[in-house]
């Protein structure tokens, strides 16, 4: 409604302009104003006024928007961010053993290094059933454990931030997401329970080595993510 004010004080100074005999060059100082002067005078202080109050509401309104949109872009490039670090955990710990077992920091593993041929290779081939040879661990996680819990979790935090923000985020990462969630082969151990070890002692019947070990789903599930990553750092926000 505010916006409206100045138009309609512009209205009155223009009709006072039009009636005329705004000023009186007989008199002296502000006497030389006449009632229609004197009332577009008003009109015209009342106006600037209005007008430079709106200004700065709208100007207000623009920087809180401005800033509300780089605290929401913020969050969810972190929570983007930190799903990828929890589902390239289990990726990055077997590129340690493929390469001898040195420990290297979650930042020197890039996406491009685990996606490498080689490591796609050596990576396919592990039995997850087994325990990491080349290093040890206090959690004495076998390969199956550990992709688990890592995907797990990344797919969990990739649901949140979904269920969340799924109205603040670009079309491309929000469609990278939905990939990978309802077609990334390896997905599927955010969905399934932990089996129980059994209690006579001997292995189930089926094999382990074969979890999660489809022809190409290491290289698919990785180019997933890194398909999130690249969007993530391009993301819009959406209003």
């Amino acid at each position: 409604m505010l916006d409206f004010l100045p138009i309609v004080f512009l209205v009155i100074t223009g009709l006072g302009a039009i009636v005329g005999g705004t000023w009186d060059s007989t008199k002296e100082g502000t006497d030389k104003l006449t009632t229609p002067g004197r009332v577009a005078a008003i009109t015209l202080l009342f106006s600037t006024i209005f007008s430079s109050y709106v200004a700065y509401n709208n100007y207000e309104s623009k920087q809180q928007k401005e800033t509300y949109k780089i605290e929401i872009s913020s969050i969810i490039a972190n929570q983007v961010n930190e799903s990828i670090r929890e589902l390239l955990a289990p990726f990055r710990a077997l590129y340690i053993e493929n390469t001898g077992g040195y420990y290297l920091p979650d930042e020197e593993i890039t996406l491009s290094m685990l996606l490498t041929p080689e490591n796609i290779k050596k990576s396919q081939v592990t039995c997850f059933k087994d325990l990491p040879k080349t290093f040890t661990s206090s959690s004495g996680r076998t390969w199956d454990e550990r992709f688990s819990v890592g995907i797990s979790r990344g797919v969990h935090k990739l649901k949140q931030l979904k269920l969340v923000h799924s109205n603040h985020i670009d079309s491309n990462l929000l469609k990278s997401i939905y990939d990978l969630l309802d077609n990334g082969i390896m997905t599927i151990y955010a969905y399934s329970p932990r089996e129980k070890k059994p209690e006579n002692g001997k292995e189930p019947l089926h094999d382990k080595c074969f979890i999660g070990q489809p022809i190409g789903s290491h290289k698919q599930y990785l180019t997933m993510i890194k398909t999130i990553s690249d969007a993530n750092k391009s993301n819009v926000f959406i209003n």
